[in-house]
């Protein structure tokens, strides 16, 4: 899939929708089949998106960019 910029929270789920509440300037969304991601740029200065799901984050670049990247099933599950 192409990464997409994100313009509005893309989590129907209550608990990451109060989690995502800040700003999500240069968040990008991917659909890859059965699964999509979530990339919020890596900034250690800010606070860290998705708290509650931390131990399922990976950093990776993009185009050059440091990101924190979640996966989720079509029910808006965190996948590992």
């Amino acid at each position: 899939g192409v990464w997409e910029t994100v313009t509005q929270i893309p989590l129907h789920t209550e608990e990451f929708t109060r989690q995502l509440s800040g700003n999500l300037r240069g968040t990008l969304r991917r659909c890859d089949g059965e699964y999509w991601n979530l990339a919020f740029p890596w900034n250690t200065d800010a606070p860290f998106p998705l708290p509650g799901l931390f131990c399922l984050a990976r950093v990776r670049k993009i185009a050059g960019r440091s990101y924190c990247i979640f996966t989720f099933d079509r029910r808006e599950r965190p996948v590992l």
